[in-house]
C-alpha cells in the first residue's frame, strides 16, 4: 500500500500539477481540483492498474486524499503569514505528505495484518519502485532544484532552458541501476555523460554533472534499501 500511494503523490504533485495549477490551488477552485486529481491517479493506481480490492483499500484513499487537502490548506496559509519561507515551506509541505502517507499505510497495515511497506501482493507491483526512481530523478528534482535556488535566478533561467538533457540524462544514469554491471550498462553510462557534456553548455557543465551525480547515486540507495526492506 505505501508504495502504491507514494508513486500516486509523485505523478499527482509532479508531472500532473502545472506551474498553472500551482497558482490556481490558492483558490478554492483549484485548491480542490489538485485534491481531486491526487484522489483520481490514486483510484487509476490502486484499482485500475493494480488491481486492489475496493473495499478494504478504498478508506485509505479517502484518508490520504483529506489529510492531502488539510496539508494544502495549511500550505497556502503559511505563504500568507511567511511568504519569504519559500525553500521551508516547500520541504515542510512534502515531508507533512509523506508523514501522511506512511501513518495511513500504518494504520492499513495494522488492519490487514500486513507489514508496513511490503509491496501490494499484485505481480503488476514490481514496476512501483523503478517508476517512482524515474520520477524522482526527473519531474521531483527538476522541481526540488528550482525551489532551493530561487534566489540564483540566472541559474534558474539555465535550469529552465535546459529542462530536457537533464531531465534525459538523469533519465539514462538511473537506468544504469536497472542494467547492472551489463554492457548495456556502460553504454548507458556514457551515453549520460556525453549528453551532459555537449548539451549543457560550459557555464553551470560541472556543477549540473555532479548535483545528477549525487541525486541518481542517492536515489537508488534510498530505493535499494527500500527493495531490500519490501522484500
Amino acid at each position: 500500500m505505501f508504495w502504491a500511494l507514494f508513486f500516486s503523490h509523485l505523478i499527482a504533485d509532479y508531472p500532473l500539477q502545472t506551474d498553472g495549477l500551482v497558482r490556481a490551488k490558492k483558490t478554492w477552485p483549484g485548491l480542490l481540483l489538485h485534491v481531486a486529481i491526487h484522489l483520481a491517479t490514486m483510484c487509476i493506481v490502486l484499482f485500475g492498474v493494480l488491481g486492489m480490492t475496493l473495499s478494504p483499500a478504498l478508506p485509505a484513499v479517502l484518508a490520504v486524499t483529506v489529510c492531502h487537502l488539510g496539508i494544502d490548506i495549511w500550505k497556502n496559509v503559511l505563504a500568507r503569514l511567511k511568504p519569504q519561507w519559500v525553500i521551508g515551506g516547500y520541504l515542510q509541505d512534502q515531508v507533512l505528505h509523506l508523514v501522511s502517507i506512511t501513518l495511513v499505510t500504518a494504520w492499513y497495515a495494522h488492519t490487514r495484518a500486513v507489514p508496513l511497506f511490503a509491496l501490494p501482493a499484485q505481480t503488476a507491483s514490481t514496476w512501483l519502485l523503478p517508476a517512482s526512481g524515474y520520477v524522482l530523478v526527473t519531474h521531483v528534482w527538476f522541481v526540488t532544484e528550482r525551489v532551493l535556488s530561487y534566489r540564483a535566478k540566472a541559474y534558474q533561467e539555465w535550469l529552465q532552458a535546459h529542462l530536457w538533457p537533464r531531465l534525459m540524462s538523469r533519465t539514462i544514469l538511473f537506468s544504469v541501476w536497472l542494467l547492472g554491471g551489463t554492457a548495456w550498462g556502460a553504454i548507458a553510462l556514457l551515453g549520460a555523460l556525453t549528453l551532459h557534456w555537449y548539451d549543457l553548455g560550459y557555464r553551470y557543465r560541472w556543477r549540473a554533472l555532479g548535483i545528477d551525480l549525487a541525486v541518481v547515486v542517492g536515489i537508488i540507495s534510498l530505493l535499494y534499501l527500500a527493495q531490500r526492506v519490501s522484500a
